[in-house]
């Protein structure tokens, strides 16, 4: 099986619990008589390619044509009898489940069908490839609710569910790591949208409330960022209509796409397309639809760094052919998150300078929409914002890049230039969402994706005026982190944590989240979450048990200044910080290491990135982490290791009595050094350790490879 076919089975595992739960066909009786219930036999082939002809054949099906549900999506058959039908594969379809629904209304048992796509050349599966067990979920990305539950995308893969409590810890519903990486999240009428880089997912909220994890729905074959839902404003289609924009154009053409479909009955119907020549760099970026008019709204730019920035208002009013009805040139400004209320559209922008949000008046027909007001906050040389509208009086956002104040309430369809109300994150707000609950008419709460810091809830109130206020814990969801670095150790796999500490996990299933350990966040504090740590390394101690050590920082976005050695114990449940080390300040503005070898009882070695390596004595005794006498001024290897020539990964070896630092390093931009060097390591009283804290090191540069020559055959 290559690789193509491995990967399109994504949907197979996500609709299995289908296959199970539905029997064969019976008869269904009723006041009409009988109506029998399609039943398949047999499916040829089980697996084709878009455009491919597809052969069923099995009894039921009615003589009067039905049609053929390929993983929610309806299709049209080519031919249909009451034992025989035939149909193409839609450029759309995914793979999943198959099944024949008559005329009636009947639906046959679900059976497997893979949609086969080919990879495209350089990239590797996932394009579609099953992300199961994959193992800690990231830092959080997305959130979305419909006042029951947080849906929240953490590492742009792993989705949890948590029930949102008044008070108290939300209580989790699920966690489950999805094919794609996820761009955009929209709740809509009980179901949850999740558009990614591989196509659209569509699940039922009750469903993930209850633990299910397989969707009613999807499409594939599209790369998209942006998807909104809403009833159709001139009320002639039921259900909902939903819009995607493709973020690049498909993998070997250069035409840029907002597709649209009817869902109804927890099926897709493909209603129409608009599809556009893209400049080699041109991106989409966030689209809504208006919810009075026929008209959708997508945003997007020519270049990453150009005054070429615009808004598309697309006429949908006969929506199987879409066209443009007007494009708004908005800058160097992209409106890169879209929320629409009544007829006003609200925007986060991504940009410098001070701007934070923008407002646009919508318009019908073929008037268009015109800016109508424009939100400020201080200066910052590039933000990222992010909105969503609660209701019509009052909006969420956030802006995401480390400035303070960095989450918000919005007067939705007031006349205000300023933030109504201003918070700051524990980290950086990089999504946020909000709901008033039923029955509350002053009072709701609003949930930040907080990148390295969790999902954290605040609550807020509207009167007397717009206000934060939040529960000691922030109703905190787990996340994890950047991954900068892993160990293994026994039966466990540890994680250096970009901005959530030292974590481990079982290696033989590292996803079991009931198995997880880390360093729990202090409440007490104004920054409670743990020191970022970019390398861990291991040792079991005969006395404290396993303790690790870490190459700490006082912040995670660029790693700060200065570098701090770390010393944890594992316990069964947690990991708690011991002891702390001195503060250095690398000269250059911090480590770049990604590496800590352990290699005697009591002694530890760690990257600190311009000034070469240091060396750490522990005693988890007293407990403590000390730098090492020789390397308190400075590092080790100082003569050739600076700015222009940063220490990176380190290895420890040792044979036959001899003891050496494998070490690599990044070069400056002009750097010309070999940038791996091999040090000999020698203790003449013997090594450090809690007892001789100060035995002297002896540290000689070996070795210093200029070039290394890998041959690779053909085969290989």
């Amino acid at each position: 099986m290559g690789k193509g076919r491995v990967g399109q089975l994504l949907l197979m595992v996500c609709f299995m619990p289908v296959f199970l739960a539905q029997g064969a066909g019976v008869k269904n009786t009723g006041e009409a008589g009988d109506v029998a219930i399609p039943i398949i036999e047999d499916v040829s082939p089980t697996n084709a390619p878009p455009s491919a002809e597809v052969r069923i054949v099995g009894r039921g099906f009615g003589v009067r044509p039905g049609g053929v549900v390929l993983s929610g999506l309806r299709v049209g058959p080519h031919k249909w009898t009451d034992s025989e039908i035939t149909f193409k594969v839609p450029a759309d379809a995914a793979s999943g489940s198959l099944v024949v629904r008559s005329s009636a209304g009947e639906r046959s048992a679900p059976v497997p069908f893979v949609v086969d796509r080919a990879l495209p050349p350089g990239q590797v599966a996932p394009y579609g490839f099953v992300l199961e067990r994959t193992g800690l979920p990231g830092a959080a990305f997305l959130v979305e609710t419909d006042g029951q539950c947080l849906y929240g995308v953490s590492g742009f893969k792993a989705l949890c569910v948590y029930e949102i409590k008044g008070a108290g810890p939300h209580e989790r519903r699920g966690r489950f790591y999805l094919n794609q990486r996820v761009a955009k999240l929209r709740v809509r009428g009980g179901y949850l949208f999740v558009a990614g880089d591989h196509g659209l997912l569509i699940y039922r909220c009750a469903d993930l409330r209850a633990g299910k994890t397989s969707p009613v729905a999807a499409i594939a074959g599209g790369s998209y960022i942006g998807v909104d839902a809403r009833p159709d404003p001139v009320g002639r289609f039921g259900g909902l209509l939903v819009g995607l924009c493709e973020h690049t154009p498909l993998w070997g053409t250069t035409t840029l796409r907002v597709v649209f479909y009817q869902f109804v009955d927890d099926e897709l119907i493909c209603l129409g397309t608009f599809g556009r020549e893209a400049a080699s760099d041109e991106r989409q970026h966030s689209m809504a639809l208006d919810p009075l008019n026929r008209k959708a709204y997508v945003s997007g730019y020519l270049s990453v760094t150009g005054a070429d920035k615009y808004i598309l208002e697309l006429d949908t009013s006969a929506i199987d052919r879409p066209r443009l009805n007007h494009r708004e040139e908005t800058g160097a400004v992209l409106a890169c998150d879209i929320d629409v209320c009544g007829n006003v559209l609200w925007t986060g922008v991504a940009a410098a300078g001070n701007q934070l949000f923008r407002v646009y008046e919508l318009r019908e027909g073929t008037n268009h929409l015109s800016l109508s007001r424009t939100i400020y906050g201080g200066i910052s040389l590039g933000r990222v914002s992010c909105v969503k509208v609660i209701d019509e009086r009052v909006t969420a956002g956030c802006s995401w890049y480390g400035e303070r104040p960095d989450i918000f309430l919005l007067d939705t369809l007031g006349a205000k230039t300023l933030p109504s109300a201003t918070y700051n994150s524990l980290d950086w707000a990089f999504g946020i969402t909000g709901f008033l609950p039923a029955g509350s008419t002053n009072s709701g709460k609003v949930i930040v994706a907080d990148e390295w810091g969790g999902f954290i809830t605040l609550d807020f109130q509207l009167a007397p005026k717009f206000a934060f206020s939040r529960q000691p814990d922030y109703q905190w969801v787990v996340s994890a982190a950047m991954t900068e670095n892993i160990s293994l150790a026994e039966d466990r796999i540890y994680v250096a944590g970009r901005g959530a500490g030292p974590w481990s996990a079982s290696r033989t299933n590292v996803a079991d989240e009931s198995n997880w350990r880390h360093v729990e966040f202090d409440w007490s504090l104004d920054k409670p979450q743990p020191n970022p740590v970019s390398a861990v390394c291991t040792r079991r101690d005969p006395e404290a048990g396993m303790l690790i050590t870490a190459l700490g920082h006082e912040k995670a976005m660029a790693w700060g200044e200065k570098v701090i050695g770390l010393l944890y114990r594992e316990t069964e449940t947690n990991i708690l910080l011991l002891a702390e080390s001195e503060v250095i300040d690398p000269p250059g503005g911090g480590s770049s290491g990604v590496s800590a070898v352990w290699p005697v009882a009591d002694l530890v070695y760690m990257l600190t990135g311009t000034d070469g390596f240091r060396a750490y004595v522990v005693d988890p005794r007293a407990p403590s982490i000390t730098l090492h006498r020789d390397c308190r001024a400075s590092g080790f290897a100082t003569n050739i290791y600076s700015t222009s020539m940063k220490t990176r990964c380190m290895k420890y070896h040792a044979d036959a009595g001899k003891r050496r630092l494998i070490i690599t390093s990044w070069p400056g931009l002009l750097g010309s050094d070999p940038t791996l060097n091999i040090f000999r390591l020698e203790y003449p009283d013997g090594p450090p350790d809690r007892r001789n804290p100060d035995a002297p090191i002896q540290v000689t540069h070996e070795i210093a490879p200029a070039v290394f020559k890998v041959e690779i055959g053909a085969n290989d």
